[in-house]
């Protein structure tokens, strides 16, 4: 297997662990193995995939615990044993020893999922990452067991452990078939490294921390970071555990704590809770202009997720339902101008009664929900009274699409418009399929009590008012009320 050049400080901690079996800190921090994602074969053996190149073999081949037990970084060395040939990370299992057991292990995760086979379920999974008490390098490897066992052991509980070693692609673990608590420990602590030694297959199983680690992108499931020296890897959002799963602001600098693993032919630190989550960098000031204004919002290509950041805004509109879990408002920056105003929405649950002039602090992060651009609110509070609210910014009738688009989440009006039919579209939702105009606006509802106060076709309106809003790929003026469709005398 191929081996990676180590950083001075985690060599240094190779030599001991030659000596002694591991004598550097691993612990327990919040775990994330994607249980959904990867598989284990038949018969238990598990589904996480840390491992990938390999490194500097690990030094110990102890068997001191009691009873002839072995250590961890005895089974990791024997997995690196050259005679068992390279593993082949596209092979998805390779025996390594039919029969070992470890004893006096400390469990250093949380219970998570490790496989769920959604056909039979009989089959799941249960995982924990267990470490040598000492800690160190080598000193981790996954133990799955049937789910159906319910166990539920905790962090800082000691094992016995009997099962089979294997090499899952390339990640290496225990598949139990027998297992049982022996006391409780404190766990080691966890190991802090740089990036280059993170990605080295020394720490495979191993709770690390990495300090100063910058978020680079999202490109699929797992995030791209950038350790402080360079070293570019994944961090993984599934752990496995219901109800937790990672999320990162693009361009935020954190320190982030979890287990290492080897998924997708690649490896990955798995954060295990909210605890290994700790964001350094400010949140960025946002403006509403710079939201409406930027690529994302004015050339929407899909979904997108920005930071999150702070600002603050007038509310110009009073509370509306915006889907079954949300409430929203539209908020702006106290002038008419192309993009000075914007879309927010906050969890019903938070039962916010902000009205219109209410200056208001917002933290959350720009989205693009079918692009329609938003803010999703973490947090807005009223701040004071009395924020300018702007008269509606008057548009041409024949407004071009480009221009329009600049005015979303604005209050804006038209003269002489003159009711169409309803929009055809081959969507069953009724809001698909707002009314025509005999101009470039499409007249909606969502602000009002329902599609009956939109009057009938073919009534002109001296005057509508309303806020542009984008939904099922056209762009709308949705009124306030009644009054903002004032009919021609």
């Amino acid at each position: 297997m191929r081996r990676l050049a180590l950083s001075a400080a985690l060599a240094s901690s190779l030599a001991v662990a030659a000596c002694d079996s591991g004598s550097s800190t691993p612990t327990p921090a919040a775990d994330t193995s994607t249980g959904s994602s990867d598989t284990a074969t038949p018969g238990g053996t598990d589904t996480t995939t840390p491992g990938g190149s390999d490194t500097a073999t690990p030094g110990g081949t102890d068997t001191t615990a009691p009873g002839g037990a072995r250590t961890v970084a005895s089974l990791q060395a024997e997995a690196e044993d050259p005679s068992l040939g390279a593993c082949d990370a596209a092979t998805a299992f390779r025996n390594v020893n039919p029969a070992v057991t470890v004893s006096g292990v400390v469990v250093v995760s949380p219970k998570f999922t490790a496989y769920k086979n959604q056909a039979d379920t009989t089959k799941n999974l249960d995982g924990y990452y267990v470490a040598d008490p000492a800690g160190g390098p080598w000193t981790g490897i996954l133990v799955t067991v049937p789910a159906t066992e319910a166990t539920n052991y905790a962090i800082g509980d000691t094992l016995e452990v009997t099962g089979q070693l294997v090499d899952y692609f390339c990640n290496t673990q225990i598949s139990a078939s027998a297992h049982k608590k022996l006391a409780t420990a404190t766990p080691p602590a966890p190991l802090v490294v740089t990036g280059v030694d993170a990605t080295s297959e020394a720490l495979e199983g191993v709770v690390v921390k990495l300090q100063g680690v910058t978020v680079v992108a999202k490109p699929s499931v797992a995030y791209t970071v950038r350790a402080a020296d360079g070293t570019e890897f994944e961090v993984g959002i599934d752990f496995g555990r219901e109800g937790f799963f990672v999320g990162l602001d693009i361009g935020a600098t954190y320190d982030l704590t979890g287990v290492m693993k080897f998924g997708f032919g690649k490896r990955q630190l798995m954060p295990m809770s909210p605890e290994g989550l700790v964001k350094t960098s400010a949140d960025p000031e946002l403006t509403i202009k710079g939201i409406q204004g930027s690529e994302a919002s004015v050339n929407c290509a899909g979904e997108f997720t920005g930071p999150t950041g702070q600002l603050t805004a007038t509310v110009a509109s009073a509370k509306y339902s915006v889907s079954s879990g949300l409430d929203g408002y539209f908020v702006t920056d106290g002038t008419n101008e192309p993009f000075s105003g914007i879309q927010v929405v906050v969890p019903k649950a938070a039962n916010t009664s902000f009205v219109p002039g209410d200056i208001v602090a917002i933290t959350g992060k720009h989205k693009e929900f079918f692009c329609m651009s938003q803010i999703s609110a973490d947090a807005m509070t009223k701040t004071g009274d009395g924020g300018t609210l702007p008269a509606a910014a008057a548009l041409a009738n024949d407004v071009s699409q480009a221009d329009f688009e600049k005015y979303e989440g604005v209050l804006v009006s038209f003269a002489n418009i003159t009711i169409g039919e309803r929009f055809t579209s081959t969507q069953t939702n009724e809001q698909a399929k707002p009314y025509t105009t005999n101009g470039t606006p499409m007249i909606d509802w969502s602000l009002l009590s329902g599609m009956s106060d939109i009057p009938a076709t073919g009534t002109v309106l001296s005057s509508l008012v309303g806020f542009v809003r984008e939904s099922y790929e056209t762009r709308r003026v949705a009124p306030r009320t009644t009054a903002d469709m004032v009919t021609a005398n």
